[in-house]
């Protein structure tokens, strides 16, 4: 290639950056390679990257695909960009069940916007969920999102405050769930847990502490219920707010916790 084309080359990359420049919200006062910078530095902090964006069509299973015993789902591959969250919406609406008998582990990776309807008992033999390396807080949605009698842990914590829209059925029909973690202080809604008997000490603190004090109802199967009045502890509220820390020399048991404390 000659000097001469690719000076021309040069002038083009130029001109695509500078018509780049004026798409951030940018201005392009004087033209050409030195001044580049100072035109790139009138784009506004943050323009392009400050509003989130949430997918509207989710991404789906396909109802003839054999599925393997770790499924791992990274948003990553699928899209790029800092503020694009994809939907999982009924990930598994349309598989066929016979196809998911091999299936115990989910994973899902990157920028996940919803996880509504995410899994069903299609799923015959599923005993838990990585969320560790997705950004729960960004979840608009968690509707109906882990309905699932198999379903043992959830790994990770899950954090409501980005929720604008329901958390209702989140976990209707999870009868063997066991595990799962709440971000502390971050749930200003009702929750339902219901048809969990097995929830581990460790998971009904968690889900205590992750609620925010107000008239917000917390609805547990009667045997969690009943774990919860042998739960002895304390209140630390050295954060802000206020958190149950177990002790059996405690004199506030984890029901007085959560009906007194978080009212």
């Amino acid at each position: 290639m000659s000097i001469s084309e690719k000076l021309v080359l040069l002038n083009q990359d130029i001109e695509n950056a500078e018509a780049k420049i004026i798409e951030k919200g940018g201005t392009v006062t004087n033209n050409g390679s030195s001044n580049l910078a100072d035109n790139i530095d009138t784009i506004p902090t943050g323009s392009g990257e400050s509003a989130l964006y949430y997918s509207k069509s989710p991404i789906q299973v396909a109802y003839d695909v054999i599925l393997p015993e770790t499924l791992v789902f990274d948003a990553g591959n699928l899209r790029s960009g800092t503020s694009y969250y994809l939907s999982v919406r009924g990930f598994f609406t349309g598989v066929n069940a016979e196809k998911c008998e091999n299936l115990k582990h989910i994973v899902l990776k990157g920028q996940i916007g919803t996880v509504e309807s995410f899994i069903n008992n299609n799923l015959r033999e599923l005993i838990d969920i990585d969320l560790t390396e997705t950004d729960t807080s960004k979840f608009y949605s968690y509707y109906n999102a882990f309905q699932n009698g198999n379903l043992k842990s959830i790994f990770g914590e899950l954090n409501f405050s980005g929720v604008g829209d329901s958390v209702v059925g989140i976990f209707n029909g999870c009868s063997n769930l066991e595990d799962v973690r709440f971000a502390e202080n971050n749930l200003n809604r009702a929750i339902s847990l219901s048809s969990s008997s097995k929830l581990t000490t460790d998971s009904l603190i968690s889900i205590a502490n992750g609620l925010v004090a107000g008239n917000y109802t917390l609805t547990l199967h009667a045997i969690s219920k009943a774990n919860c009045n042998t739960i002895m502890g304390y209140v630390d509220n050295t954060k802000g707010y206020d958190v149950f820390v177990a002790d059996e020399s405690g004199t506030v048991t984890l029901s007085e916790f959560i009906t007194v404390t978080k009212g």
